[in-house]
């Protein structure tokens, strides 16, 4: 049951941080309470990761958590820090399902002009979002993302185009993409491009730059 609690609530960062009482966060100097990224040292390479080893179950009680408060679930049995996973900021794996889900929209507006069907590029994202609702509710998902817009699809000086979206919004919208729920139509083979695509990237970056045993 607790590890069915935990794995549910890991890709909410402000839920984790009320069930656990954390002070990490993104607001925070220190930003995950499983690992000890810091702005500092995440602005510089993230590679340095690899020298961070990830905090124990008293220390993320003793240094992560609001002085004078112990949430209770750091005392139920079989609790220990790998099972309080790291924080949203590692789940959409610091990033990069941001521009997963906004590449892959990017390549659908421009690539595949019927996927969301006549129209503008806000007429087809307005559509795309209400596939996206139609598809949580069928299933019973939450969500709480804003109608998809140009403005949702920013350009950063990074290389990829990337969705506005808050942590479980965008891995909900990942499930989407990754599943071809979004799309029905259009060259088998760019269809499949876009379906493994989703999978890959992740896969690639925890195999590149997320390698320690010791962090997130």
């Amino acid at each position: 049951m607790l590890h069915a609690l935990c794995c549910e609530v890991r890709a909410d960062w402000k839920w984790q941080k009320e069930w656990l009482g954390l002070t990490t966060g993104w607001s925070s100097t220190q930003l995950c309470h499983h690992c000890r990224v810091t702005h500092k040292v995440f602005a510089v390479a993230p590679s340095l990761l690899a020298e961070l080893p990830r905090r124990t179950l008293d220390e993320i009680r003793d240094q992560c958590t609001h002085r004078g408060i112990r949430s209770p679930l750091f005392d139920l049995p079989g609790a220990s820090a790998a099972l309080y996973k790291w924080c949203a900021m590692h789940i959409i794996n610091l990033g990069v399902v941001l521009w997963v889900v906004g590449s892959c929209f990017k390549l659908l507006l421009t690539d595949f002009p019927g996927v969301f069907g006549e129209g503008d590029d806000s007429q087809r994202l307005r559509r795309a979002h209400e596939a996206f609702k139609l598809w949580c509710h069928e299933r019973k998902i939450p969500n709480t993302q804003p109608r998809f817009t140009t403005a949702s699809l920013k350009s950063p000086d990074g290389p990829f185009p990337e969705l506005r979206a808050k942590a479980y919004n965008a891995t909900r919208i990942y499930d989407l993409i990754s599943h071809g729920d979004l799309i029905s139509s259009g060259p088998w083979i760019m269809l499949r491009l876009v379906w493994w695509w989703p999978g890959w990237l992740p896969s690639y970056w925890h195999c590149t730059v997320n390698t320690s045993p010791l962090k997130c």
